[in-house]
């Protein structure tokens, strides 16, 4: 198991309403064997639900963390 951490922009969004300093993140659970599976599996869950959100504007990930949880 695995606390995995997506951290993206909305960069269309920004153009609006001003850069944010810090991307968002958006904390979550993965089961996976290794880190390189939990960081595949959290970005596929990532990117579903921002296909399942009414959210208008684009969101791109700059990065991701996991770390194996205790």
């Amino acid at each position: 198991m695995f606390d995995v951490t997506v951290f993206y922009r909305e960069p269309t969004y920004e153009l609006r309403a001003g850069a944010k300093a810090e991307p968002y993140a958006h904390p979550c659970e993965v089961q996976a064997a290794d880190e390189a599976e939990a960081v595949r599996r959290a970005t596929e869950m990532f990117n579903a639900e921002v296909q399942r959100s009414s959210i208008g504007w684009v969101r791109e990930i700059v990065s991701v963390r996991a770390v194996p949880k205790l």
